[in-house]
């Protein structure tokens, strides 16, 4: 019986790793509970700090308290307005920054 445990673990440890890759829904990673707070936290944030914020506008996710946000502005002071507010949310270790300034907007 213990045999079949120990060729079964053989199979499985190996894959095990590739799980936590896994993009979950819209291709953004997955976000543990307290990263998932965090990303909640700096939504909440920016929704009531940023003029004109519309979560349509962006993506936001945590990994291990680095938040992502992807997104289009208007400016470059918008983009530093979310990154700057963003960088004060508790849980958020550093901000990685994918947005993108299209004035046409």
């Amino acid at each position: 019986m213990m045999m079949k445990y120990l060729i079964l673990s053989l199979f499985i440890t190996p894959v095990l790793p590739a799980f936590a890759a896994i993009d979950g829904h819209d291709g953004i990673p997955y976000q543990g509970v307290e990263d998932l707070q965090t990303t909640v936290r700096v939504h909440d944030r920016l929704k009531a700090s940023v003029r004109n914020y519309s979560s349509d506008n962006y993506t936001i996710y945590t990994q291990t308290g680095r938040v992502t946000i992807k997104g289009r502005v208007k400016s470059i002071a918008e983009e530093n307005d979310i990154i700057k507010t963003a960088n004060k949310v508790s849980g958020v270790k550093q901000v990685i920054n994918n947005l993108i300034v299209d004035p046409n907007l």
